[in-house]
Parts: structure tokens; sequence; C-alpha cells
């Protein structure tokens, strides 16, 4: 929430909270768990290769599992099942396509976060 800050997003976030399509998740846990992640050695295989601990923290509490983004370190670190598994964590990414396909559509329909107990 906070890296997602402008007037705009916000207006958006609530629009989805007031529609009860919006899964919050605590940020004293995500900042918990990305400070843990954070503190592993890079030889570790739970390490993460981004300097996104915080998106892996939300995607392990939350459940989520489909990440939209062009960062390819992230995107490393969210197809590791050391970090995100059961289910293993999709990527789409408009460097590799610009549409947002039925098959993604189908993605988002059938997911729903299940907030879950910090590993």
């Amino acid at each position: 929430m906070r890296e997602l800050g402008s007037a705009t997003t916000a207006q958006w976030l609530r629009e989805l909270d007031r529609a009860s399509k919006l899964t919050s998740v605590d940020d004293l846990q995500v900042d918990q768990l990305a400070a843990s992640l954070e503190s592993l050695p890079d030889s570790d295989p739970g390490s993460c290769k981004s300097n996104d601990h915080h998106v892996i923290a939300l995607a392990q509490i939350s459940g989520a599992r489909m990440l939209y983004s062009n960062d390819q370190a992230l995107q490393q670190d969210f197809k590791n099942t050391a970090l995100i598994d059961q289910p293993r964590g999709t990527v789409y990414s408009t460097l590799q396509s610009k549409a947002f396909n039925s098959n993604r559509r189908a993605q988002l329909r059938r997911h729903r976060c299940r907030p879950e107990s910090v590993r």
C-alpha cells in the first residue's frame, strides 16, 4: 500500500475494498517477513535476487501467485520455488506480450488470495 501511494491508486484501492475485491494484509507482518528474507545470505536458496523482499513477503503471506512486473530479478524470485510454492507463482510481463489475453483473465477469475500463516 505504501508503495502504491498516489491519490489515484488510493481511490482505486478504496473502490476495490468497497466491492470486497481487495485482500488487505497487515503491514507489520509484511515488514517482519521482508526483514527476515533480507537477512538471508546470498548463498541461501530462499534468498531474494531482487531488492523487492516486501513483494515476496506479501505473496507468501497473502497467497498471491500472479505477478505483473517487468523487473527480471523479481520475476526470477517469484519463480523460485524456495520462495513461492504450492502453488507456484506465475509471471506476466509486458516485455514478453503486450496483450492481456483470455488465459490471464481466466487465471485472475480463478485465483483468490488466501492469507496463510507465515512459514
